[in-house]
């Protein structure tokens, strides 16, 4: 069983690096390496919106969380 996962695994890679072969220019390429590098490219997409509205993202978090997370009352510190 261990055998027949290795030799899978290996015709598994050696078909990625055929399908890539050549076509290094491309993002989709890039995308793959960098996962396999444990880089995943991250989209924040608050940051345009809070450009766009003029307010630090941290703001934006707020009126966010006060806007879908209303708290009716404050929790009161009883430390």
């Amino acid at each position: 069983m261990e055998e027949y996962t290795t030799t899978l695994a290996s015709d598994r890679w050696m078909g990625i690096c055929e399908y890539i072969n050549g076509q290094t220019h491309t993002s989709k390429v890039w995308a793959i390496l960098r996962s396999l590098l444990g880089q995943r490219k991250t989209y924040n997409g608050a940051a345009p919106v809070a450009l766009r509205e003029g307010i630090s993202a941290q703001e934006l978090s707020d009126k966010a969380s006060e806007v879908f997370f209303p708290q009716t009352s404050r929790p009161t510190d009883t430390t």
